[in-house]
């Protein structure tokens, strides 16, 4: 298998929502034989119903609003994930191997 490179990858960012990203993610694992790791999907994804929620309970507050921020999966976050075999989000969301 050839090694890609995480930097050649890394401008596409994957935005799904909640439901839809859980199942991409998923689907990711198993066809590349990605162990999870320490994976979250509400680090990366929103829930469905309560995205709504939380934008109007953080509306009125700025501190609460960070709440609503999620981390972006890109391409070259997937691509180091497979090299390593292993989601260590650490390394992936840096892109180190």
């Amino acid at each position: 298998m050839d090694t890609m490179l995480a930097s050649e990858h890394s401008g596409f960012k994957a935005t799904l929502p909640g439901a839809y990203g859980e199942m991409f993610m998923e689907a990711f694992f198993a066809r590349f034989k990605v162990d999870e790791g320490d994976f979250e999907a509400g680090r990366y994804f929103m829930d469905e119903g309560s995205g709504l929620l939380l934008m109007l309970v953080t509306a009125l507050s700025r501190k609460r609003r960070k709440a609503l921020d999620r981390v972006p999966i890109t391409v070259g976050m997937l691509v180091t994930a497979a090299n390593l075999g292993k989601r260590d989000s650490a390394k992936v969301e840096n892109g180190r191997l």
